[in-house]
């Protein structure tokens, strides 16, 4: 069989006529096999090509599939194309391929990252091109060939390749339990001259072994958790030692990071995409502490959306070594991204700038002391720590210090609230985060027939403010209740109810709705799908308290301002009826 340098194989894959012919061939395809099996079919027609077209078993209608098998000498992969060609498509396709394409369109389709049903188990270049960088591949030369490298939950071992192109002469390593990937990195790590070995396997199997890698690199699967894994419970023993608080709910990043670091040499460097969610939920504080209390994480990059295709899930790449680290890098890469059609993705100037930033101080990036770390939660989103310096107030005070009681609104479904739902008047009222526009609570906000007992704690107090637990801009209000009326707070909302002895509702709103009250209020900010404004952070917030007569100037202006918002609010409306009437005043003259 042929072997291709790894640099010649990829710089195929990137040719557009090799895109093109790669489409055409999968279209050609999907009514044959279906959507779910066109890639690892395609390929393993192709690689079929190639070992007729140079081996002496010749091109002939008479072949069939098992015929050309016998010139594959590894049985791993002679598995995974007679489990996945059916005799009809090689019948029916096969010989279409070899007259249409020539050898270096072929190699280039085996070697194409361009997955159509298999985005789930392949990385995108640009995330493989910037965690290269990230683990400094380049730096692994001929002095380093006892080096090894590897890709754990290695997919379609895009890394491998990538990585073999840069430092060819070391020893590389990937394992997957996707059947699919595996056959699929097996075929491609036969054509190259790289040494890649590859293993269809349960990653956390390698805690059985001795072997220790000096970089690794893991794209696991996203949104895990223990219990959805294969033994979820045993990987939870093998590491309470280490972490015996460590929760049952532990995100699934955590258990690949904390087997990354298992499988790490001393001098090693590891690289894994996480969901941002482990970053900063309580369930996960545990594990936080502890890779921050043994100094194990060098740098945190937040990574822009839609980088990887048909996931809306935030995501983050952490960058783990034993060096003793006494300050973590937190870059912020969000807004570093060439937008594309289905994916956003990284230039090569983008991918620079983020490794220029880390181990620096600037507009998006900061490196932080450990001591410097949240040490309630053990926050480790960027965003929490990048541009968020306290506003220098001379006269700031914790918001919590003004706070007489706070609490978020009452956990209740939709279809538990549909049972409350009354289409008379009562005494008793609903309020959403949809009925706060502008600052100003809707005057109509929906009935309901009453509050039972178990949810009159979540009734909202007369000039209490109401802050958004979701979404950005978040929004902001007081609430006045007329005596004698009850209206329940949705679980989207905060309540806060205000020592007014000290503090006035309005300039406190209108505090909030400021600028400086935003950046505030997104200093305290977790996740970038949706953001979330975790309550235990931000009623530490700093904010300014001035005197109360210079409070109550600010509120009496903004109660003013909001008046007229209204006024304008009732001529606009004014105006559109008259739109809507117009028309037939006009036909009656």
């Amino acid at each position: 069989m042929l072997k291709f340098h790894t640099s010649e194989a990829l710089k195929l894959s990137r040719d557009s006529n090799v895109r093109e012919a790669r489409w055409a061939v999968a279209s050609a395809l999907r009514p044959r096999c279906g959507f779910s099996h066109i890639d690892e079919t395609l390929i393993c027609l192709a690689y079929l090509t190639l070992i007729l077209r140079n081996t002496d078993a010749g091109i002939s209608d008479s072949h069939n599939i098992d015929s050309i098998l016998e010139y594959i000498e590894d049985n791993e992969i002679r598995y995974f194309i007679k489990s996945t060609v059916e005799e009809s498509i090689f019948d029916d396709c096969l010989f279409d391929i070899l007259s249409k394409y020539n050898d270096e369109q072929i190699i280039g389709m085996i070697f194409s990252n361009e997955f159509e049903s298999y985005e789930n188990i392949s990385t995108p270049n640009s995330i493989i091109n910037l965690a290269t960088k990230l683990l400094e591949i380049d730096e692994y030369n001929d002095k380093n060939k006892s080096s090894t490298v590897a890709d754990i939950c290695c997919g379609t071992s895009g890394f491998l390749l990538r990585a073999s192109e840069i430092a060819p002469s070391i020893n590389y390593y990937g394992c997957d339990i996707n059947a699919a990937a595996f056959g699929i990195s097996k075929i491609r790590a036969s054509l190259i001259d790289s040494n890649i070995n590859i293993e269809l396997m349960d990653a956390f199997k390698l805690l059985g072994d001795e072997r220790k890698f000096d970089c690794i690199f893991m794209n696991h699967p996203f949104g895990m958790r223990t219990k959805q894994m294969r033994s979820g419970d045993n990987f939870i023993e093998l590491f309470s030692n280490s972490i015996p608080k460590m929760s049952y709910g532990t995100s699934c990043d955590w258990l690949f990071a904390l087997l990354g670091i298992a499988k790490l040499s001393e001098k090693g460097k590891l690289a894994i995409i996480v969901s941002n969610s482990c970053l900063y939920n309580g369930l996960d504080s545990k594990v936080r502490e502890y890779m921050i209390q043994n100094k194990l994480i060098e740098s945190i990059i937040e990574l822009p959306a839609n980088m990887f295709f048909g996931i809306g899930v935030a995501t983050s790449i952490i960058i783990f070594s034993k060096n003793n680290n006494e300050k973590i890098s937190f870059v912020n890469a969000t807004k570093f991204f060439e937008k594309g059609r289905r994916q956003n993705q990284f230039t090569e100037d983008n991918i620079n700038r983020i490794i220029d930033s880390i181990g620096k101080d600037t507009e998006y990036s900061i490196y932080l002391d450990i001591s410097n770390i949240n040490r309630e939660t053990y926050q480790l989103n960027p965003l929490r720590y990048i541009d968020t310096k306290d506003p220098d107030f001379k006269d700031g005070v914790p918001f919590e210090s003004v706070v007489l009681n706070m609490f978020r609104g009452a956990p209740l479904r939709a279809s538990e609230l549909d049972e409350f739902a009354s289409n008379e008047e009562t005494d008793c009222q609903y309020i959403m985060l949809s009925n706060i526009k502008d600052g100003v609570i809707d005057k109509d906000l929906p009935y309901i027939s009453s509050i039972g007992e178990k949810y009159k704690k979540y009734c909202i107090k007369n000039r209490s403010l109401l802050v958004s637990k979701n979404g950005a801009p978040f929004k902001t209000a007081v609430a006045e209740v007329e005596e004698g009326r009850k209206i329940l707070a949705n679980g989207n909302l905060y309540v806060f109810e205000l020592d007014e002895k000290k503090i006035n509702p309005y300039y406190l709103q209108a505090f909030f709705v400021s600028d400086a009250g935003q950046k505030l209020l997104s200093k305290f900010v977790v996740g970038s799908s949706i953001p979330n404004l975790p309550l235990q952070d931000f009623k530490k917030a700093i904010i300014p308290l001035p005197p109360m007569e210079v409070q109550n100037k600010i509120a009496d202006e903004y109660a003013a301002t909001i008046d007229e918002i209204n006024v304008i609010k009732i001529k606009l409306e004014r105006a559109k009826r008259k739109l809507k009437e117009s028309f037939d005043k006009g036909r009656e003259g």
